[in-house]
């Protein structure tokens, strides 16, 4: 039985073919969710996370020990997402769903269930009008718990960079949300 991700590697790297479909398996939904939150289609995120596995399948051998497999992975997705956009000249993405699952901590209130679902709609607007660059540091911040230095990894961009993006992004979702001065202005 494979225990942990170093061993999965290994038996993905000799070959076993049962190994490569548990690794498939295991990331599968993990990949699938980020891309179809950057492209927001069904047919383009099936596809590209199919394609993302394919790569990292044979380009396992180059797999980095010290990084996450989770990381490399999305790493791949970013790439794959990033390159699928370049191709297809799209400058923006549609509205992605955030999966907000909030408990219900709130009474049975109709009005207040109206207005949370007013806001996350309204912060579905707010993040959509970010740029990719900044969408994706939001996204692997607060959807996937990673760290600057694994966000950074995955983007291929240094920290600072990183940083600059995620301080940018907040301060334009807060400034949206808040109805500041930058209410109207499409983020970067």
């Amino acid at each position: 039985m494979i225990i942990d991700d170093e061993q999965l590697i290994q038996a993905v790297i000799k070959g076993d073919r049962e190994s490569a479909d548990f690794l498939v398996n295991k990331y599968y939904k993990i990949i699938y969710s980020f891309v179809y939150k950057l492209t927001q289609d069904y047919h383009i995120s099936y596809d590209l996370t199919q394609e993302v596995f394919i790569k990292a399948i044979r380009s396992i051998k180059k797999y980095k020990h010290q990084d996450k497999l989770k990381a490399w992975l999305l790493a791949i997705a970013s790439n794959s997402v990033k390159d699928y956009f370049r191709k297809e000249s799209r400058e923006k993405l549609q509205v992605y769903d955030i999966n907000l699952d909030i408990e219900d901590q709130c009474s049975n209130n109709s009005l207040e269930k109206l207005e949370r679902e007013e806001n996350k709609e309204y912060l579905k607007r707010a993040i959509d009008a970010l740029s990719l660059d900044m969408k994706e540091v939001i996204m692997l911040r607060y959807f996937y718990n990673m760290k600057i230095s694994e966000i950074s990894k995955i983007t291929s961009t240094n920290e600072s960079t990183v940083k600059t993006r995620l301080r940018r992004a907040l301060k334009y979702l807060n400034n949206k949300l808040e109805g500041g001065a930058d209410y109207e202005k499409k983020a970067y």
